[in-house]
């Protein structure tokens, strides 16, 4: 078996400038992969809509560039919104054949928004 490789993360939200605590964060995880061989990610966690703003983002950029550092590859955590759209509309229609109630709606629907929104 061969050697495995760490993809790091780091996952601000645009809703505000970074701070000390984002930058630690950030800086360690691409001290590690830089030294482990291995992937730095820039995944902007932009679901909060009504916050998120794309000057914050680009002064997000712009820190960590200025700090030095760069990433191998990027995403947005909005771009798995679908899975979400996708799991509503069948626990609506769970829900409507009286398939399931309102609590196991509800716990399907925050297990799956928890793992969709917070995996890596």
């Amino acid at each position: 078996m061969g050697q495995m490789v760490p993809k790091v993360r780091f996952a601000p939200s645009p809703t505000g400038k970074l701070h000390v605590g984002n930058l630690r964060t950030a800086l360690v995880n691409y001290l590690f992969a830089r030294q482990a061989g291995g992937t730095f990610m820039l995944r902007i966690d932009d679901t909060d809509t009504e916050r998120s703003s794309a000057a914050y983002e680009a002064a997000i950029r712009a820190d960590l560039a200025w700090m030095g550092m760069s990433w191998d590859c990027e995403a947005r955590q909005s771009d798995h919104g679908f899975v979400k759209l996708l799991f509503d509309k069948k626990t609506h229609k769970l829900l409507g054949a009286h398939i399931i109630g309102e609590d196991a709606a509800t716990m399907l629907h925050q297990f799956i928004y928890a793992m969709t929104f917070h995996a890596t």
